[in-house]
């Protein structure tokens, strides 16, 4: 029993902390927003990048509401990884599906 309480208090620990900190994507027809947050704040000049789509090699930088616009032209719906750095080299990843029609 002592296990279980144990192991439920580390889970609601990790969650908890991931609840204030990560990447956030919204995905729209023609790209995505997606918002960087550390503490629950925005974090401005994160830079955000796509790592699994050899023809996005650029990266892009949060503004002062930790949002960025990222445009995606795949040819098919698909699983997307970003990769989001802060200024203080925090590392945040995040997969989200896009789809071509909105």
């Amino acid at each position: 029993m002592l296990k279980i309480k144990s192991l439920s208090l580390v889970c609601a620990f990790l969650f908890s902390g991931s609840a204030f900190a990560g990447i956030q994507v919204t995905d729209k027809a023609q790209g995505a927003w997606v918002q960087v947050t550390d503490n629950n704040q925005p974090s401005v000049n994160a830079e955000v990048s796509i790592t699994n789509l050899s023809m996005h090699s650029e990266t892009y930088l949060t503004d002062d509401k930790g949002k960025v616009y990222i445009p995606i032209t795949a040819p098919y719906a698909r699983h997307i990884k970003y990769l989001a750095v802060t200024k203080d080299g925090t590392e945040f990843t995040k997969s989200a599906f896009h789809s071509r029609d909105k």
